[in-house]
């Protein structure tokens, strides 16, 4: 539940609502260093105009690429924190921008990217570390993903919803019912604190 998070993941999660909101996929990332301090934090903006090419505005990447080095520049002992994993352009920011430790909330079998660290030479000599966190939060981030997939798939006919399925047939089947009766919109049109979205998400699910 919400609050069983470290506050870390809580202020993670608040920025996938905040991409929700703004009709982007609701991934988020921030990094912090080895005392908790917030560094850097980036959100998808992919259904949005922040770049000419919407196509890149992704969490992890806008995440390091704000990350300011010349004033935060122990980089290597810095923590990035993301609520999906990385894609193969975002894994290639967090390896290029020197970042070695990264938390992870849910598996992407659709186009995640951490076996890379196990089969690229270049990758696998960073020796990044990789956290896989809480079960309960790669539940409730694969709910909200398929939720937006449904906006742009309705049906649930994408090859997203099939290999994302294959971990998470549970989670899959509830965003879809969740989208059917369009509650994650009417949460937004509420205004209903992100908390409140996340443990009505985890109920549903143990149900």
């Amino acid at each position: 539940m919400w609050k069983d998070l470290t506050r870390e993941w809580q202020m993670t999660f608040e920025l996938t609502w905040e991409a929700f909101k703004r009709g982007s996929i609701p991934i988020g990332a921030m990094i912090f260093d080895e005392d908790g301090n917030v560094l850097s934090a980036g959100r998808n903006h992919m259904g949005e105009t922040i770049v000419p090419n919407h196509r890149t505005a992704h969490a992890e990447t806008l995440c390091v690429r704000d990350l300011d080095t010349a004033k935060y520049n122990d980089y290597r002992h810095y923590h990035l924190y993301t609520t999906m994993e990385p894609c193969p352009m975002c894994m290639g920011v967090i390896v290029m921008g020197g970042i070695r430790n990264i938390h992870v909330a849910a598996k992407d079998k659709y186009c995640g990217a951490l076996h890379y660290l196990d089969y690229d030479p270049y990758m696998r000599d960073k020796q990044i570390q990789v956290w896989m966190d809480a079960p309960e939060m790669a539940s409730v981030q694969i709910v909200q993903q398929c939720y937006h997939e449904n906006r742009r798939y309705s049906g649930g006919d994408s090859l997203v919803f099939k290999k994302i399925g294959e971990d998470y047939p549970r989670e899959v089947a509830l965003g879809n019912e969740l989208f059917a009766k369009r509650y994650l919109d009417r949460c937004a049109e509420e205004n209903m604190p992100y908390s409140q979205v996340y443990d009505a998400i985890l109920l549903r699910l143990k149900k």
